[in-house]
């Protein structure tokens, strides 16, 4: 059995060194799909988590008022009991009508961002925010937000936060700016 395993080891790593570039590509679409899956679990899971946070508001609201009409004409400690749980119950699951709703926002600022940045490699911060109608501030958090659930997979926000990259090419051009920007400073101090 010993041989065998090794033998079968040896033969997948021969496989891997005579197609280690079909194996780069592969890994490097299963990587874009895996941070494409994020997008699609917010486009999923935000709808499912405010259904059920309507669901389950609507079911523990109801059954914590049955507890407290209870607890009024019938009286007892088990009644209070209950309706506090319930309650409490209620207070939870209002948290996922929110949490909900703001991923579903989210998810269609994103695809509202995306047609407004249309195929272009970069857009000003500000020209998005003025097209939506949104702050800044707003739009700046919006993109980290976005950047950091890998919704722009290549997104990047320059050092001021004036200006969203979209491409790695963009971004190098930004960085070789700044670099320039940076040695006509020094030389300007020492000149």
């Amino acid at each position: 059995i010993g041989a065998d395993l090794t033998n079968i080891f040896a033969d997948n790593v021969n496989r891997i060194k005579k197609n280690w570039k079909y194996f780069l590509v592969m890994g490097g679409l299963l990587s874009v799909a895996s941070s494409q899956c994020l997008l699609t679990t917010d486009v999923i899971s935000g709808p499912l988590q405010m259904g059920w946070g309507i669901l389950a508001t609507c079911g523990f609201s109801i059954t914590a008022l049955v507890m407290f009409i209870l607890m009024l004409t019938e009286g007892g400690t088990v009644f209070i009991v209950l309706a506090a749980v319930f309650g409490l119950l209620t207070v939870f699951s209002i948290t996922d009508i929110v949490r909900g709703s703001r991923k579903i926002a989210l998810v269609n600022r994103f695809y509202w961002y995306t047609r407004l940045i249309g195929d272009r490699g970069y857009i000003a911060v500000d020209e998005l925010a003025l097209q939506t109608g949104r702050q800044h501030e707003d739009v700046v958090r919006d993109l980290m937000k976005m950047m950091k659930k890998h919704m722009f997979l290549q997104g990047r926000l320059d050092h001021a936060q004036s200006t969203f990259m979209l491409t790695q090419e963009s971004y190098q051009q930004y960085l070789e700016a700044e670099q320039n920007r940076r040695n006509r400073e020094a030389l300007e101090k020492k000149g």
